[in-house]
């Protein structure tokens, strides 16, 4: 078992169409300045949109020489509150 406290993203955006990169970081003493947990956003099976804050970045190498890589999240649901100045499809959720 291997842990790690970064994940680099490589996407296309779907406004420009412009590739691009990200960071996503799981590390409980980021530059000695405490935790950091970054929020992710993703396609689920049960909502067309879902957020979580990732928790641990884990590769598995089995017996059978097969890797799997798990990230572990805690989920967010969607939250009832709305704020003053809302907007037609936006989003809140709750930790």
């Amino acid at each position: 078992i291997e842990i790690f406290r970064c994940l680099y993203i490589s996407y296309q955006s779907r406004d420009d169409w412009k590739a691009g990169e990200d960071i996503l970081r799981c590390n409980a003493n980021w530059y000695r300045r405490g935790p950091r947990y970054d929020c992710l956003l993703f396609n689920s099976a049960d909502a067309s949109l879902a957020c979580a804050r990732l928790r641990s970045l884990i590769r598995c190498k089995l017996p059978s020489g097969r890797i799997v890589d798990v990230a572990m999240v805690n989920s967010m649901r969607r939250s009832t509150w709305r704020s003053r100045n809302h907007w037609d499809g936006s989003v809140v959720f709750d930790e």
